[in-house]
């Protein structure tokens, strides 16, 4: 609704800067096809050009948040009082968009119904009518009622006055409109007329095109050699009549001295068409002005050690990411003293589901998991708040980097600090575990371990 009543004021706008640029630019030049093709061009545009939005992408780096942080920045968690119905009700306002558009819609059905109307009074004349065929498959209705000559579609309306003195200047006349289709672009202009009824720039806008029908009628008169200043009597007289309906196309007084004006006019210089094109940058304005930039959000990469900041002969037992160890190198470091220098003392070993390792286990996996890391399992699921080492069996573990399997010959080398995420989940007998570096969105709902204990 609201959005529609935008698009409606959109349109209005370059309803009016389209049409004021014609009155300045072409109104008065007798390029009477150009004019009319000018002013239908302008309505078309003005109707699309709102809807046609030309989008640009951006992406901006942004800080990763902490564990805790909204996984939505668009939308945020705040606290909020609870509001009870009562208060609802009182704090409700009143909608004005949807006052604004029963308003607007009223407009558009009267307007609809007097379009519709004055089709059925246009349908009952001719219906009314003595018609007779003429050769060119146009039909011609006489009337008894006294109304100026006018055309609808491919008939020919004439009271009996005009049909008896058969004044071959008000057939050509007519038949120029029919020629041209000026009752479609009438249908087309009234349905706007509908929509934008609040707009005094498209009732303007009707009037001028409907005088451009008439310049173009009056040029197919004068080719065919009529004189031109019985033509010019003749409209004179002939506009006194009753005008039959708003969508009829017919001789009336409103714009009789436009049109002797218009043919007594001198043809205007060939290269003033060029004027026409000031549709152009109207349109590339309204095309910027109505662009948008969207812009995506991605996390910012931390600047933590990656294997090319770090040689890979510096990584050592207590800085590297994920080591293998054989049952002999285990039995090595029970001897060294926790703490110590080089120790690889164990401090934990993640949910191995009941995988002891011991003697049978030919070598286990090391993993350094750094503080901040999201740790992931079967049964729990926790934010380390400091560091810790899990080890899993080696005969029974799968181990993944970033989802793509290495065996105990081909572990990374790798600092621990890489490490964002670590999942470990029971697929049958075996323990598929998956290292993490690429930058991780943490639910917000995720604890840390410091806080089950």
């Amino acid at each position: 609704m609201t959005e529609f009543l935008t698009y409606d004021l959109k349109v209005a706008v370059l309803i009016a800067v389209f049409y004021f640029c014609y009155r300045l630019l072409m109104e008065r030049e007798t390029f009477h096809r150009l004019n009319r093709i000018v002013l239908l061009s302008s309505i078309a545009l003005s109707l699309v050009l709102p809807l046609c939005v030309i989008t640009f992408h951006e992406t901006v780096e942004v800080e990763q948040t902490t564990a805790t942080a909204n996984p939505n920045p668009q939308s945020p968690i705040t606290d909020m009082p609870a509001v009870t119905a009562a208060d609802s009700v009182q704090m409700a306002p009143v909608d004005q968009s949807a006052v604004i558009f029963a308003i607007f819609m009223i407009g558009v059905l009267c307007r609809l119904f007097f379009i519709a109307n004055s089709y059925r009074l246009l349908r009952r004349i001719i219906s009314d009518s003595e018609q007779h065929t003429l050769e060119d498959d146009v039909t011609l209705a006489v009337v008894d009622l006294p109304v100026a000559p006018f055309s609808w579609m491919r008939t020919i309306v004439l009271s009996r006055i005009d049909y008896d003195e058969r004044n071959p200047s008000i057939l050509a006349h007519e038949r120029g409109h029919i020629r041209l289709h000026h009752s479609w672009d009438i249908v087309f202009v009234e349905m706007l007329t509908a929509l934008q009824w609040f707009n005094p720039v498209v009732w303007l806008l009707r009037r001028d095109l409907r005088t451009v029908h008439e310049y173009e009628a009056d040029a197919s008169v004068l080719s065919s050699d009529s004189d031109v200043s019985q033509y010019i009597q003749l409209l004179m007289r002939k506009a006194m009549g009753t005008k039959a309906s708003i969508l009829a196309n017919g001789i009336n007084n409103s714009t009789i001295k436009k049109r002797i004006f218009m043919m007594l006019k001198h043809k205007s210089n060939r290269r003033a068409w060029l004027k026409a094109l000031y549709i152009a940058p109207i349109v590339a304005v309204s095309l910027v002005a109505t662009a948008k930039t969207v812009t995506e959000f991605k996390p910012k990469p931390t600047n933590h050690v990656t294997p090319t900041a770090v040689a890979p002969d510096t990584i050592n037992l207590k800085n590297s990411l994920v080591w293998v160890f054989t049952d002999e190198q285990k039995e090595q470091a029970k001897t060294i003293t926790p703490g110590a220098p080089g120790s690889i003392s164990i401090s934990a070993v993640i949910h191995d589901n009941g995988i002891a390792i011991d003697k049978n286990n030919s070598f286990f996996y090391q993993i350094r998991v750094p503080k901040g890391c999201w740790v992931e399992d079967d049964e729990d699921s926790w934010i380390e708040v400091s560091w810790d080492r899990f080890s899993f069996a080696g005969k029974t573990t799968k181990i993944q980097l970033d989802g793509v399997p290495f065996d105990e010959n081909s572990a990374p080398k790798l600092h621990y600090s890489v490490l964002k995420k670590i999942e470990n989940h029971r697929k049958g007998n075996v323990n598929v575990v998956n290292l993490i570096t690429t930058p991780v969105s943490i639910p917000s709902g995720i604890k840390n371990n410091a806080s089950k204990k």
